[in-house]
């Protein structure tokens, strides 16, 4: 009963610890990916700048 407790409470812990680097992940993500847009989005525009 005891081993079985500890268990659920480490089982439990793990789950916890995947679910919020896995929230800390995606926010990460999406902030990386906006970034990622803007700049993109930016040296297109320098470009269509230069080209006109």
């Amino acid at each position: 009963m005891f081993d079985t407790t500890i268990l659920a409470m480490l089982y439990l812990s793990l789950v916890l610890l995947f679910l919020f680097f896995s929230f800390l992940f995606s926010i990460f993500f999406f902030f990386f990916s906006l970034l990622y847009s803007s700049i993109i989005i930016f040296l297109l525009s320098l470009f269509y700048d230069l080209k006109v």
